[in-house]
Parts: C-alpha cells; structure tokens; sequence
C-alpha cells in the first residue's frame, strides 16, 4: 500500500480537486492525507477514479482535512470519522489485521499554548478510540522541526534534517513517546533533497516539519519516507510517499452480490415461516 500526505494550501479554486488528484495518480498513491483544503463542513465527494473524504471547518476559507483513496479501495473502507478542521480518521480493512490512517494539521509555532495543547487533546482521544490490533498510521503537517539530539532517537531515529528540536517538535516527541509511536519519516537515510517538506519562498530554507508515525508494533511494515519534488499544486509543501508492507483486502462485486444474496435468502425463509405460523394459527 503506498500512502501520502501532501498540505496543498487550498482547494476554493474551481478545478484544483481533479488537478490534485491528477498529481496524486501519477504517484500511484492508495490513499493520500490532505491538508488545508479549506473547505466547510464535511463530506464524501466520489469521482471514476477516486473517493474523496474530507472534513472542513464551520466557516469557509480555513484549515480543513481530507483524503484522497483510490476508487479500487473504496469497499475496503469500514470507516471515515471527521474529527474536526484539523484532523479526520480512515479505517481500511486488511487481510490479516485493519489499518487506521489518521490525517492531522497541528497549529504552527506562533500557535497560543492552549491551541496547541488542545491539538494534541484531540489527537490523543483520537489514538485511545483506535482498536488496539490495528496498524495506526498518523501523519500530515505537524509544523514540527525533529533535531538530532540523543534523547530524541528512542522515537525519531537519526535520519533528519535540523540539528536542533522546535518547541512543536519536543510536544510531537512526547506525544509519540506517550503513545508507543515512532516518527518513521526521520529513520531513513535518504539524500538531503528526499528529506526536507517545506521551502520558503526564496527557496533559500528548507524544513522537515512534515511526519509519518507508526505504532511501534507495526513499525517494520513501513518500508521507506520520502518527499516527491516532482508533484506540483501551487504548495510550498512537497508531497510525501510512504511504503507500508500491508495487503489490503479488496472486496468485489461478487463478493458484494454473494453476502446481498445470503441475506436475502436468510429473509425469504425467515417470511415463509412467519406465514406458515400465521396460518396455522388462523387454523
């Protein structure tokens, strides 16, 4: 299963859905966390080639969250929960054990104190409601700069791109920390290019502030992180692609028609012997 996240700024403008979508097929991507959509409310939008999920806020034009899941997968979904206009959860049935994929976009670092402890409230309720033989994959736009300290490699590992911890990135590692995670998109040794998930306008910076976390009994399923510079949407965030060793379990239409066609059996006989009784007793 290839997964990604990718915050493309906005999705107000006519056409820039499929334009995103077009991004995301070229990747082959399976399922793919969206943030700042900046749509309003919450819904399900489906298209030939893809499902579209998506949990906004109150008003128009702020934050919002969303995923992008390919139209083959769409009878593995046995759940989509829109937390709020910084987070949304999908549970995707597996062969062996089901996958919960949660979408997040934390508050930057000039964020108050209680937005961020309020973030991280919600994200921590969200992870408690996750069965616990699931995988959990958590990922999106943290704002959250991973350095290199010792203390920080139990749960980052030692594959990143800044030397020193942001105050958003020690809460994410307390966070992962506390819930048994580990932040897979710094235990990679890639180039430099394929690390870094934001660059300002200038180009001149370029910051790692964008994580894939796991649930440490699963952590070997993810098998490599890395940013797309190729993907274009107008962001100043690269896409990011995830390898997650995971076979999920595909139903068909035939699979469909069968359980449809043995409940309609369990009620033609159920109806028959209901009649039966009912004419007896006229009897």
């Amino acid at each position: 299963m290839k997964v990604g996240s990718w915050k493309v700024r906005t999705m107000l403008r006519v056409g820039k859905m499929a334009e995103i979508a077009n991004e995301l097929m070229k990747y082959d991507l399976d399922v793919t966390a969206l943030q700042e959509i900046r749509w309003k409310g919450y819904g399900r939008i489906k298209k030939p080639r893809y499902i579209l999920l998506y949990s906004g806020a109150e008003k128009q034009g702020e934050q919002g969250v969303g995923f992008i899941i390919k139209r083959s997968f769409e009878n593995s979904i046995i759940g989509f929960e829109p937390i709020n206009a910084r987070m949304c959860k999908v549970r995707i049935k597996g062969k062996f054990y089901n996958t919960t994929v949660i979408n997040v976009y934390a508050p930057t670092e000039s964020a108050t104190e209680e937005q961020k402890e309020q973030f991280y409230e919600d994200l921590n309720r969200a992870c408690d409601q996750v069965p616990k033989h699931d995988a959990m994959l958590i990922l999106g736009d943290f704002n959250a700069k991973i350095g290199k300290e010792s203390v920080n490699q139990y749960v980052a590992g030692q594959h990143t791109v800044h030397e020193e911890t942001s105050e958003n990135g020690i809460m994410l590692c307390q966070f992962a920390e506390a819930n048994e995670l580990i932040i897979s998109s710094t235990c990679f040794d890639r180039k430099e290019i394929h690390k870094g998930t934001w660059k300002d306008p200038a180009g001149r910076t370029v910051n790692q502030i964008d994580h894939v976390l796991i649930n440490k009994r699963r952590a070997s399923i993810v098998e490599d992180v890395r940013t797309m510079r190729g993907a274009n949407c107008d962001s100043d965030h690269f896409l990011i692609t995830s390898i997650i060793k995971h076979k999920i379990a595909l139903h068909t239409k035939r699979d469909r028609n069968i359980k449809l066609d043995g409940i309609y059996r369990r009620w033609k006989i159920t109806k028959r012997k209901k009649s039966i009784k009912k004419a007896s007793s006229k009897s």
